[in-house]
């Protein structure tokens, strides 16, 4: 239900930010909002939201959706296309593929084309191309220390002080083109005031009490998670391979303890999206707001910790 609310609270805030934008709409914009997964499907884990956009100054709150809404995904490349499906449970909602007809294949274009309330709308992505993505490029893992890609415990640990320089992140592509990433680090710990930050900036060691809302907010990640979004080139190298290295990466890590670490390659559409001042205007949606993305991510899991405990 959280989620539900959270998109409902979008909605209405395209309609009417004085902060963010140049003038408050005085009508109804469709909003598409939504990531291709590369290797996927548009299922129940990766619909695709299509909406409206409805007045800050009042406005019914079931206008927000249009249930009846004509939605189609094409594959640009292949000359094919599927109708979607409208799907909805108590944390779900959206269009999906239901049957899981057209498979999300890594360099190709597609295209959702919707008509909601007699309004053509439609975005277009085309899909990063393959990559290689991994934590442990020097071969330092073993069972207890590292990355997992399982949340499976016992998660094995890394040493913050030497994350760093033991599990750089390296990332290999086919070509040497610019690509999007995003790397995403979510704490799993619950909240406590025993938390310990990595880093202690003016004494500060622990959260304190008064905190604890900001750990799990209704709306965002919270104090427990740190996102970074940026726009790299591949370069070669010492294999003769397009490759990125990161070995600066760990300051992403707040607080001791067990982490989801995400890392995501995505198209330019979920870049801006993501990072432009108003990002919905710049999301690839003609004929209205929000964006159509695609993206190809690999989670990792592990345990930060000050000292190797086994």
């Amino acid at each position: 239900m959280k989620k539900l609310l959270s998109i409902l609270i979008i909605m209405v805030l395209l309609a009417g930010c004085d902060l963010t934008s140049g003038k408050r709409w005085t009508e109804h914009r469709v909003v598409i909002a939504g990531s291709l997964p590369a290797g996927g499907y548009l299922d129940t884990g990766n619909p695709i939201r299509i909406g409206k956009t409805i007045s800050a100054d009042g406005g019914n709150v079931s206008d927000l959706f249009d249930f009846d809404a004509v939605v189609y995904l094409k594959n640009m490349t292949r000359a094919d296309s599927v109708q979607l499906a409208f799907y909805a449970d108590n944390s779900v909602f959206g269009f999906i593929d239901s049957n899981n007809e057209m498979k999300i294949r890594f360099g190709e274009t597609y295209r959702i084309d919707a008509i909601v309330d007699g309004n053509h709308v439609w975005a277009e992505t085309t899909v990063p191309d393959s990559v290689f993505i991994t934590t442990d490029p020097l071969g330092n893992a073993t069972g207890t220390r590292g990355y997992s890609t399982s949340n499976t415990e016992p998660l094995p640990q890394i040493e913050f002080d030497t994350c760093n320089e033991q599990f750089p992140v390296e990332v290999l592509f086919t070509n040497n083109k610019n690509f999007n990433m995003r790397y995403r680090y979510y704490c799993l710990e619950d909240f406590s005031t025993d938390l310990e930050y990595t880093t202690v900036v003016l004494g500060i060691e622990h959260p304190t009490s008064d905190q604890e809302d900001d750990w799990n907010p209704d709306f965002g990640g919270g104090m427990r998670e740190n996102n970074w979004i940026a726009r790299y080139q591949p370069i070669l190298n010492q294999n003769n391979r397009w490759s990125f290295n990161d070995d600066y990466y760990a300051s992403g890590f707040s607080f001791y303890g067990k982490y989801l670490f995400e890392i995501k390659i995505m198209d330019d559409n979920y870049y801006k999206y993501l990072s432009y001042p108003e990002g919905y205007r710049f999301g690839g949606v003609n004929g209205g707001l929000g964006y159509l993305g695609s993206d190809y991510a690999v989670t990792f899991y592990t345990n930060i910790v000050k000292q190797y405990s086994r």
